[in-house]
């Protein structure tokens, strides 16, 4: 499947998610007009990753931790935004998606708040996740991050500073059909194992109130986060960015969200997407929930109807709030000064 980047430039949509996500307006714009045909997305941002590597390693060499922090950082996230929808040659993707995992790796303990990276059983292997904890050493909240169709862990540091600021910890990770698990497991219904394995896990972390889980989801992580808060009652406070009820919404004549989710999945055709997408919905499982659920959903999202994100609301009932951000695309990109604020805050007072 052929990617159509020079839609998603004309767009603007990556434009508000990779500077909302941390690279630089001014950089993301100057590289967007290197763009000029679809196969050259790939190489424009491999390169911009690639040089942002060399400047952290050097940085680093040099004894300038924060710099290389920063610039390890960034090139992590270029090279994430290269291969994030990249199916056209899965090696190169995987390449990319390797180069990702090892700049952030290596930035992670020169980060302003340093991560610790973590392995976490789950079906006899592990699951790579990020914890980050406020300095104090108290015992604290903590928020847990849902990756959403084409995301990964790495992607989460600018809304963990926000979180951090007030006081929580925040926990990212890959699970099944994300990020690094998607070469061994493929997403599948069950995805709400994935987040117990890693609430059974993390509870025991020094400086981790287990009675004090909130969970929030982006896009697609919406339901999934949705669907692990009804699945585990350790679970305080539920978040849903840009999430939906079901997959009724899928445009499957959209090659770019087909083929997406035929990956995630684990399937070849987009039939058998189409089949395996029966199984994700949140049908009996609202009415088992008993902690609050804010549900938020941007009015000019393109892709997700405001209603599909409301009907989780209505399902849930009483235990459910519903913003709906009127200029907000999807996941909020283009309005997260507005936005972000209102979710850090909303979960910090919930759990």
């Amino acid at each position: 499947m052929k990617t159509d980047y020079l839609a998603l430039k004309a767009a603007g949509h990556s434009l508000f998610r990779m500077t909302n996500q941390g690279l630089d307006c001014s950089l993301v714009r100057a590289n967007m007009e290197r763009i000029v045909s679809n196969s050259d997305w790939f190489p424009v941002w491999t390169a911009v990753g690639a040089d942002f590597e060399e400047l952290g390693d050097a940085a680093a060499v040099q004894g300038n931790l924060v710099s290389a922090g920063q610039l390890l950082t960034k090139a992590a996230l270029a090279y994430h935004f290269a291969q994030y929808l990249h199916f056209e040659d899965l090696d190169e993707k995987k390449r990319a998606a390797a180069a990702k995992v090892a700049c952030y790796t290596r930035a992670l303990p020169m980060q302003p708040v340093p991560g610790m990276r973590l392995a976490i059983p789950y079906n006899g292997r592990t699951i790579p996740a990020v914890l980050r904890s406020p300095p104090g050493g108290a015992r604290v909240a903590l928020a847990l991050l849902v990756c959403g169709s084409d995301s990964s862990k790495e992607e989460h540091f600018a809304i963990e500073r926000e979180f951090l600021a007030r006081g929580m910890a925040t926990l990212s990770f890959d699970g099944p059909g994300q990020g690094e698990v998607s070469d061994w497991m493929p997403m599948g219904p069950s995805y709400h194992e994935a987040v117990s394995a890693v609430i059974d896990y993390v509870q025991a972390e020094e400086g981790i109130d287990p009675r004090r889980i909130g969970v929030v989801g982006f896009g697609f992580g919406g339901m999934l986060a949705v669907n692990s808060a009804a699945a585990d009652q350790r679970i305080r406070a539920c978040i849903s960015v840009s999430g939906y009820f079901d997959m009724g919404v899928m445009n499957w004549d959209d090659p770019i969200r087909s083929w997406r989710f035929a990956h995630i999945v684990g399937v070849e055709t987009i039939a058998a997407a189409r089949e395996v997408a029966r199984g994700f919905t949140l049908e009996g499982w609202c009415d088992r929930l008993d902690c609050p659920v804010l549900v938020m959903h941007g009015q000019a999202d393109a892709g997700i109807p405001a209603a599909a994100a409301k009907k989780i609301a209505d399902r849930i009932g009483a235990n459910a709030e519903y913003c709906l951000v009127e200029a907000g695309v999807h996941c909020f990109h283009n309005v997260a000064f507005r936005t972000t604020p209102l979710i850090c805050d909303w979960l910090a007072a919930h759990v």
